[in-house]
């Protein structure tokens, strides 16, 4: 009975938390992923709050132009390379930097 509140209790808290989770599309794959890289890092809130950025100024590009989709994407990177921690300076900004040119380089080609 003692196992079955406490994995009540986490598994709670881990829909709840991934629930609130801004980073990657929203009811896709990538969200999921995403916050399963970002986990191990004691600041999931500081990534949060760049993605929620980043999805501002990607929203603003596509309706005003500016700023430019690779700019935006270039403020994310900066925004987590400033985070204290260094699991997501080393581990998350490369990772997610990298989805960001694959995801670029895709959508480029499926218009050609």
């Amino acid at each position: 009975m003692r196992y079955f509140l406490l994995s009540s209790c986490l598994l709670f808290v881990f829909l709840v938390t991934a629930q609130a989770w801004d980073c990657g599309e929203h009811e896709r794959w990538s969200s999921r992923v995403s916050w399963y890289i970002a986990r191990p890092s004691f600041d999931t809130a500081y990534i949060n709050s760049c993605c929620k950025q980043h999805d501002f100024y990607y929203e603003n590009s596509k309706f005003y132009g500016y700023p430019t989709r690779i700019y935006s994407d270039f403020i994310f990177g900066e925004c987590l390379g400033r985070s204290e921690s260094k699991w997501t300076r080393y581990v998350v900004r490369p990772v997610f930097v990298v989805s960001l040119v694959l995801n670029n380089l895709w959508e480029a080609l499926k218009f050609w």
